[in-house]
């Protein structure tokens, strides 16, 4: 029987000021520049006392938010979730919370043995600027056609590529991805 133990953390974050959620790595190891696994890094070697290292369920780029997303991390000591999740969350910044911790299997992957992704892309009819709402919202000031939206979504749904729209430095191995629903919903912002 093995004494590794497995955590799972499940992170909101406000991504404005980040760089991303996966570690940017320098010459050295280094954290290049903030990111989310870089934050939670470091909250984890100050309640460790030695580095740990933080895996992440998917990664976010520069100024998206996440509600929910998962991490993982192996702990060095024999401190229950609910205290790793306390301690971490007492060590992050104001725009990054632990909101969950609990312990699974060692040999479950953060990565493949979740239950998927949830995207929320918010677009809001406005004509005049909001801060509150422009900073999780994209706004457009002219009336949108929720009915061709709908329609449009529609053909999301299923098993596709989306090669055209990987970046041009994407290294996933392939662009086939699934969706299961896609849905245009009215709701409020703010």
């Amino acid at each position: 029987m093995s004494d590794r133990r497995q955590v799972f953390l499940r992170l909101a974050y406000d991504g404005t000021a980040f760089h991303g959620s996966a570690p940017q790595l320098g010459p050295g190891g280094a954290h290049r520049v903030r990111t989310v696994a870089a934050e939670i890094e470091a909250a984890a070697a100050s309640l460790f006392g030695r580095p740990v290292a933080v895996r992440l369920a998917s990664r976010t780029d520069a100024g998206v938010h996440a509600r929910g997303q998962l991490g993982a991390l192996e702990p060095p000591l024999p401190i229950p979730p609910a205290g790793i999740r306390k301690a971490l969350d007492d060590r992050c910044p104001p725009d990054l919370a632990v909101r969950e911790a609990f312990e699974v299997p060692p040999d479950l992957d953060v990565r493949r043995d979740n239950g998927g992704k949830i995207y929320r892309y918010r677009v809001v009819e406005a004509p005049l600027r909001d801060p509150f709402v422009d900073r999780v919202a994209w706004r457009v000031g002219v009336p949108l056609d929720r009915a061709a939206m709908a329609e449009a979504a529609a053909r999301f749904v299923g098993r596709r590529d989306f090669a055209g729209l990987r970046a041009a430095d994407c290294q996933a191995r392939t662009t086939v991805r699934t969706l299961r629903r896609v849905e245009v919903v009215d709701g409020r912002v703010g």
